[in-house]
């Protein structure tokens, strides 16, 4: 009885991963880059996906008028709260 209630519980966590909200980061160098994935980010958001986008991307998207939130590398200088 002990393993079976294990094996539900286990399945109940796994369902409810699979329901979670995804999460995509999007890093992409040069402009051309860019450009080339903008018809499939688009596409991506139909999917009820959270978007991330470091600094550069970030500005590229805003700027095609796709909401994403602006993520900062560890390394990149900018200024950080703490």
């Amino acid at each position: 009885m002990t393993q079976t209630a294990s094996l539900n519980c286990s399945h109940s966590s796994q369902a409810s991963r699979s329901k979670r909200r995804k999460r995509l980061l999007v890093s992409a160098g040069r402009a051309s880059d860019k450009e080339r994935l903008l018809p499939a980010i688009r596409k991506i958001l139909d999917l009820d996906v959270d978007l991330y986008a470091t600094p550069g991307t970030f500005r590229f998207l805003n700027a095609h008028d796709v909401a994403s939130v602006e993520i900062h590398k560890i390394n990149d200088a900018h200024e950080r709260t703490s």
